[in-house]
């Protein structure tokens, strides 16, 4: 199994109602991604669209597409071209249900997994409109390693990312649509490095850009390593940032800090009482 793997984070601002075009802007940016040697490949959360659940219209369900839609076909193509994975989130319709997932294609081109949102926020946005929630935290194994997705609300809950890791996983991706409410622009960066810290992993993280019916996301688009430190990060602005992530600090750091020897699940029932 290979020891290291090259990932890339797609930062970039989407153009309202205009589905089709964001759709050529991701092809675009993926396939070049994929041109300069990406192993894999991380897009935002609902790649091709406005981040329609800050308002309540049910048009917006026309946006949702099936798994085997022609567009979701084309990133299958990019993917088996130049062998590289992708990781694309999006508003998917399955028959009567609507989810928002983040679809796992692998470098055969082939759909090897999705994971669909589990926390579901109702605050400053109505995603519960819009969205039934995801009920597991699926693991996926890939030619150089095991890795385990989650979708911007997920990352304010450090028990899935825990789960994530207890399953294997040495790399823990996040597509977010964070805009700066509730101060997340300034607890960004310490909110994923205490992520990859606490559960000795790699975490690669996007975010979207651009200003959306007076919603401003500020983008940082980052990949932390297990020890804490910050590989890469993005300005405010569109870009593509890239690292090559060396797996063996997975087992240094978790070998150093004992998190794993030293977990006591018995301790932690009151978390996961139902009242």
């Amino acid at each position: 199994m290979a020891q290291k793997v090259r990932v890339t984070v797609a930062q970039y601002a989407v153009e309202i109602g205009k589905q089709t075009a964001n759709e050529e802007k991701a092809l675009e940016i993926t396939r070049q991604a994929a041109r300069n040697g990406s192993d894999i490949i991380l897009l935002p959360e609902l790649f091709s669209t406005e981040y329609f659940p800050a308002a309540k219209n049910p048009q917006y369900f026309s946006y949702a597409v099936p798994e085997d839609s022609p567009t979701i076909a084309r990133f299958c193509g990019i993917a088996k071209e130049h062998q590289t994975a992708i990781l694309l989130p999006y508003f998917e319709k399955a028959g009567s249900r609507y989810y928002n997932t983040m679809l796992y294609i692998d470098r055969s081109g082939s759909i090897a997994g999705r994971y669909r949102k589990v926390h579901i926020p109702a605050v400053r946005s109505i995603e519960k409109f819009y969205f039934r929630p995801g009920y597991e935290f699926p693991v996926f194994a890939a030619e150089w390693g095991t890795f385990g997705c989650l979708i911007c609300q997920d990352r304010l809950f450090p028990e899935a990312a825990r789960v994530l890791a207890l399953k294997g996983a040495d790399v823990l991706f996040i597509a977010n649509a964070a805009g700066n409410y509730a101060n997340f622009a300034a607890v960004w960066e310490a909110q994923h490095v205490m992520r990859a810290y606490e559960n000795g992993c790699f975490v690669v993280t996007s975010n979207r850009v651009g200003t959306e019916n007076g919603v401003k996301f500020f983008g940082k688009s980052l990949v932390a390593a297990p020890g804490g430190e910050i590989l890469t990060a993005a300005s405010d602005r569109e870009e593509t940032i890239a690292a090559e992530l060396d797996l063996v600090q997975v087992a240094e750091m978790r070998n150093l800090l004992h998190i794993y020897r030293d977990y006591r699940p018995e301790m932690y029932r009151e978390i996961c009482r139902l009242e």
